[in-house]
């Protein structure tokens, strides 16, 4: 069973309780975790407390990732690494796997952070708040200039 961890207002609490089958995914050999932070924040500061609690912002490199992250999502819009410099996620790897939403992304600059809404990727202002996901693994870090 993958680890799933819920953050709200600071406290982590592992949900042992969610059978997640196969949800462990691998980066590079290492077991990449991702965790929901129930706490409203820009995509800023969403990505730095999760490089500074975790590893980055949540990276949805194929379909697998994308079933695993849809089942820990509320019916909320939730910050992902995704941001616009040609489309990228935080991490700095390169996006190959697109899920945008019916049609995503927005062409207009104000609108270049990434978000998950029912199951499928928006853009959004990144100005905005939101709650986010985080993954723990291998590490590495890319200015995300937005």
């Amino acid at each position: 069973m993958a680890r799933v961890k819920l953050v709200s207002q600071g406290l982590a609490l592992g949900l042992h309780c969610l059978s997640l089958r196969g949800a462990t995914t691998s980066r590079a050999d290492l077991q990449t975790d991702f965790i929901y932070v129930n706490v409203s924040e820009t995509w800023k500061n969403a990505q730095s407390y999760c490089r500074v609690k975790h590893t980055d912002l949540a990276s949805v490199r194929n379909q697998s990732e994308n079933e695993q992250l849809k089942m820990m999502l509320i019916n909320s819009p939730t910050w992902i690494g995704l941001y616009r410099n040609s489309w990228m996620w935080s991490d700095g790897s390169a996006y190959s796997f697109p899920n945008w939403a019916p049609n995503k992304p927005l062409s207009d600059d104000n609108y270049s952070c990434g978000t998950i809404f029912l199951e499928k990727w928006h853009n959004s202002a990144c100005n905005g708040y939101n709650y986010f996901l985080c993954y723990t693994g291998e590490l590495s870090f890319v200015l995300a200039t937005i």
